[in-house]
């Protein structure tokens, strides 16, 4: 009965701290030539590198506006 109270006592701490599955951030390892063209389109935009690359992936999977 203890063990099986341990259990359930670390099961529900990690369930209460466990993120998001989807936070909004991942890492992409690019080239230097592609983060280079990107970072000078988004220059050349007047947009931040970080709103050009948001824009361009929702554009690619079909979507006008990425939220």
């Amino acid at each position: 009965m203890a063990v099986t109270n341990f259990v359930a006592a670390i099961f529900m701490t990690d369930f209460v701290y466990m993120k998001p599955r989807f936070s909004g951030r991942f890492v992409v390892r690019v080239p230097k030539t592609l983060h280079r063209l990107l970072a000078e389109e988004s220059e050349r935009e007047g947009i931040s590198l970080n709103q050009f690359v948001n824009n361009s992936l929702a554009f690619a999977v079909g979507q006008k506006l990425a939220h």
